[in-house]
């Protein structure tokens, strides 16, 4: 427990799984503000993509792969005619070369290397010093409410029993600690870098747009192939 209480960010995490702690979750008190002092004007924001999620659902199969045939929510398929169909190559096709589109504000100077990232699909650098986010990772784990990262630690039953010894979260980091992670790693990222990040993401987009998550997991979840059960 001594080296629990000296240590922080990951080398504490670590130290948590090894004494098999697990208190993760946010510490924070209730709130106890109304319903309408919670609500804020970004909040709004929320309304067209809840419409927009909620018309997808509702829409026929074969109406969502005609209006929504370019739509992140619409990963494949929906209706036989399309799925007997080259749908799929097509749609990466013509996501591909809208995507092609942010190579055109690129200075030719680093055309070639822009193109090389939008082509492997990666980004390498080396930072300099990753202590400097242990802070931040202590921290985010007593604020964040965490989410269930992608795989939940729960048997594949539809009993929704827990497996023991499982842990899966995202811990989302406060607009601020973003800030300082994005001046963290802008220390040893290349002047030119927010070409490389618009290439990778189809759209003009710079370091400062980029938001964290912490992903813990452990153990086995409900991806893991004996947690299924028939």
């Amino acid at each position: 427990m001594n080296q629990l209480k000296k240590s922080i960010g990951v080398e504490k995490i670590e130290s948590m799984f090894a004494e098999d702690i697990n208190y993760f979750y946010a510490r924070k008190e209730a709130d106890k503000k109304s319903p309408k002092r919670k609500l804020r004007i970004e909040h709004l924001y929320w309304f067209p993509s809840l419409i927009y999620k909620l018309t997808y659902r509702k829409l026929p199969r074969i109406l969502k792969d005609i209006f929504f045939s370019l739509s992140i929510v619409h990963k494949s398929p929906s209706s036989k005619i399309f799925a007997r169909t080259k749908y799929d190559e097509i749609r990466t096709l013509i996501d591909i070369k809208i995507s092609a589109l942010a190579l055109k504000s690129v200075p030719a100077h680093i055309l070639d290397n822009v193109k090389d990232t939008f082509s492997t699909g990666f980004y390498t650098t080396n930072l300099l010093n990753l202590s400097e986010l242990d802070v931040l990772i202590d921290d985010v784990i007593n604020y964040s409410n965490p989410s269930h990262a992608g795989a939940r630690p729960y048997f594949k039953d539809g009993k929704n029993k827990k497996i023991e010894g499982s842990f899966s979260a995202y811990y989302t980091f406060s607009k601020k600690d973003n800030q300082k992670i994005n001046l963290i790693l802008s220390k040893s990222l290349d002047k030119d870098f927010n070409y490389h990040l618009s290439a990778l993401a189809g759209y003009k987009c710079e370091l400062e747009d980029i938001s964290y998550s912490l992903s813990i997991v452990y153990g086995e979840n409900s991806n893991s192939a004996r947690c299924w059960r028939w």
